[in-house]
């Protein structure tokens, strides 16, 4: 890589300010002859863990473009409830793609719900990203990020793969800036609705991590 390719800078680090999600953009003095360099060009986003991007997986476009969503305050987990769970990505995308023509198609809303997915065997889909507004959690959308769990959960427990990748995902983004440090952590069933979900296996997992606060919660958030 070229020196004019590395935007290597000295100073601070600023999210949401390029146009490729999987970049960082710096500003301040740049000094390409220093160890100063953008961790986007030269490090997984999320470093711990590999985010599966939506050509990987092959997702269709939004049929609309999508609401940007600022830093949130609050994640709610899902489960998908549309049977077992996948364990590798070529199966799991095929199951993306069957969601996101049923979200597309049948709910008429602009995109897949999640703001990303997790397969059975930890790896995680990118959705409609940090930066945009899902269609998870009514009322909520516009406050939070949603993350899915592929499968049904009220009887089944996740693997300890896919609750590693949960806590590695939703650490990463309060590095990156996309979560807020004092967010709360919800499953969907906390959003004053009658959904079971993410499933009662998956919900005693999730009460179990930092930042849990329970439901029913407010009809609008602080």
């Amino acid at each position: 890589m070229s020196t004019a390719n590395k935007m290597c800078c000295k100073g601070n680090i600023a999210n949401n300010m390029c146009a490729n999600r999987a970049q960082v953009c710096c500003f301040g003095q740049y000094d390409c002859n220093n160890k100063y360099t953008n961790p986007g060009q030269t490090q997984n986003m999320c470093p711990n863990i590999g985010i599966i991007s939506r050509s990987a997986w092959r997702s269709r476009s939004p049929k609309t473009n999508l609401k940007s969503l600022a830093p949130v305050g609050h994640v709610f987990i899902h489960h998908t409830d549309d049977g077992n769970t996948c364990n590798n990505q070529n199966d799991c995308s095929v199951r993306l793609r069957s969601l996101q023509s049923y979200h597309q198609l049948n709910k008429g809303w602009t995109d897949i719900a999640w703001n990303f997915i997790i397969g059975g065997d930890g790896q995680v889909y990118e959705g409609v990203g940090w930066n945009k507004e899902g269609f998870h959690t009514l009322n909520w959308n516009r406050y939070s990020l949603g993350i899915a769990f592929v499968g049904n959960y009220n009887e089944v427990e996740p693997s300890v793969e896919m609750l590693d990748s949960l806590e590695e995902l939703i650490k990463c983004g309060k590095n990156k800036g996309y979560i807020r440090p004092d967010y709360q952590l919800h499953g969907h069933r906390d959003a004053l609705t009658t959904t079971e979900c993410p499933g009662e296996e998956l919900y005693t997992d999730i009460s179990q991590m930092p930042h849990f606060v329970p439901g029913p919660l407010n009809l609008l958030p602080n």
